[in-house]
């Protein structure tokens, strides 16, 4: 496995969309609000699998209501938080909201 294959799957469209919305939603959230709020299309339930096969989420059926129920595992909790922390990053702000220092190569100003 070389350095970045990790990070590929997020490549695909909504694959941050779906974690950061599980973290946004305390750590799980039912297909059916997955696809209200972020995509409805034939290729969500691949993603999901995808996601499930890299040990970031678990999907539960209710037995009684039949909804499928995706949770964070702990490293997919994990990775959430990382890609949350990354997009603060990218839009020149700390998680907290504060603004993250200007950075001009190693040096911090």
């Amino acid at each position: 496995m070389e350095e970045g294959d990790g990070l590929r799957m997020f490549e695909r469209k909504h694959m941050s969309a779906i974690m950061l919305y599980l973290r946004a939603n305390g750590g799980s959230a039912t297909r059916m609000s997955i696809y209200n709020d972020i995509a409805n299309n034939d290729h969500m339930p691949d993603k999901f699998a995808i996601l499930e096969s890299a040990g970031l989420i678990v999907q539960t059926r209710d037995r009684f209501t039949r909804a499928v129920t995706l949770t964070l595992t702990d490293r997919g909790r994990a990775v959430a938080d990382a890609l949350a922390e990354l997009d603060s990053m990218v839009l020149g702000r700390r998680p907290s909201g504060r603004t993250a220092p200007r950075m001009y190569g190693m040096c911090t100003f």
